[in-house]
């Protein structure tokens, strides 16, 4: 990997003899060694992490490898996010050999393909995949969640509204005001329409191609700050797509726990587990209560 010794050294200290407790309503447990996993809430976490993936895919030869699609000239065969990893072929044998590839890799390294969570999709109308893996079939589907927008197999996609109603509440709370019943989707697509159309009429056609959350909503929430009296056009429009993609990507991974128990609404709980369990969102621990 190129890594210089003394930070791997360095890096290797700080996961050298961990121990940790849980704590219960009945107290906490006995100290117990932790074997393997990332620091929760350490800023190197995600970087250590996305080393490691890049080994295991290294060792895959997936540069390599001739399998994949054309892109600007590039031959592209995975695209990662995370422990989010999408392959790509152009047939259903290549994408099975490239699966089989990164799974014993993966293997070697402790990490494992949980069948259940794996969807294949195919952007041809004529084309067939039936692919098994330890003996499990792979769900094919016409469109998955990726990275917080809807993906279908014409090449479409969307943010889903379940992005915006969260945005709504999650925006509301800051703000200090009272959130929407969470089951009104109906009112809060009505309220998200009616500040689209006033952005719209405030910022101007441009700005509101860029950006699909409210600008007025995020105006109003960095005025909570005392210190911040102005800002720019085009800095309202960056924090508002800033903004976008945190929410996006928080309600992607409170999403994992929505499926996790064969919900179709994302609720509080998968939130909360979202920001217990991701090391990335960390920061978050309390801040919704």
């Amino acid at each position: 990997m190129g890594t210089p010794s003394h930070l791997v050294q360095l890096i290797r200290s700080l996961y050298q003899n961990q121990e940790a407790i849980v704590r219960t309503p009945y107290g906490d447990t006995d100290w117990f060694e932790i074997g393997k996993g990332t620091r929760q809430g350490c800023i190197l976490s995600p970087a250590a992490f996305n080393m490691y993936a890049e080994k295991v895919m290294r060792n895959a030869g997936l540069e390599d490898s001739s399998i994949g699609v054309r892109i600007g000239g590039r031959n592209i065969n995975n695209l990662r996010y995370a422990d989010d990893t999408t392959l790509l072929a152009e047939s259903g044998k290549d994408l099975e050999d490239l699966v089989l590839l990164v799974k014993k890799e993966s293997e070697k390294f402790g990490l494992y393909l949980d069948v259940k969570k794996t969807k294949i999709m195919s952007t041809s109308a004529t084309t067939n995949i039936n692919m098994k893996i330890d003996n499990e079939d792979i769900e094919v589907v016409d469109d998955f969640i990726f990275l917080g927008s809807k993906i279908n197999r014409d090449g479409s996609s969307f943010v889903s509204l379940s992005t915006f109603s969260l945005f709504n509440c999650l925006s509301k709370k800051m703000a200090g005001e009272t959130p929407d019943d969470p089951n009104g989707n109906e009112n809060s697509e009505k309220e998200l329409r009616k500040d689209d159309s006033d952005q719209t009429e405030t910022n101007g056609v441009t700005s509101d191609k860029l950006v699909k959350l409210p600008i007025s909503r995020i105006r109003k929430i960095i005025k909570l700050d005392p210190d911040v009296s102005l800002a720019s056009q085009e800095a309202m429009v960056a924090l508002t797509k800033a903004t976008e993609l945190f929410v996006q990507y928080l309600s992607r991974e409170a999403a994992i726990y929505t499926f996790q128990g064969k919900r179709k609404t994302l609720q509080r709980k998968d939130l909360d587990n979202a920001v217990e369990r991701t090391d990335t969102l960390a920061f978050l621990d309390g801040a919704l209560e």
